[in-house]
């Protein structure tokens, strides 16, 4: 996930959207983070860093969404239950499906498509596990 937000960091950058670039860039060391540690203290560092990251590039009011979809998915990834994760991903990747369409990025489109599919399958594959 570091890498993959990394490498859409770097696309971002390359289509200008520098807003959507900054905030991707912050994803990746939240993820990177979040693998070790789900610390509420470092839930609220990494809004404050958003926050600061999109005070620094905001463009345009798209950034907004995207500001919107980087917090959404930092308050995802410090939750203690796997069911919450995986549901506040899955409104996080509708949600920067959406940005990425009005962005007019059809990879990033697909890769959230992707995110979202996969956080589908592992939500069945675990609840209806859990059920049985």
């Amino acid at each position: 996930m570091c890498g993959s937000a990394l490498t859409n960091a770097g696309h971002f950058f390359v289509l200008e959207r520098f807003g959507a670039g900054t905030l991707y860039t912050i994803m990746a060391v939240r993820v990177f983070t979040a693998a070790f540690s789900t610390d509420r203290r470092l839930l609220y560092v990494f809004l404050v860093l958003i926050l600061i990251g999109f005070s620094a590039s905001y463009e345009r009011p798209l950034d907004i969404m995207a500001m919107f979809g980087a917090s959404l998915a930092t308050y995802g990834n410090f939750q203690q239950s796997v069911r919450q994760v995986r549901l506040i991903y899955m409104a996080c990747a509708a949600l920067w499906m959406v940005h990425n369409t009005l962005a007019g990025s059809p990879v990033a489109v697909l890769m959230e498509t992707t995110f979202l599919m996969s956080n589908i399958i592992g939500y069945w594959r675990f609840h209806r596990i859990a059920l049985k």
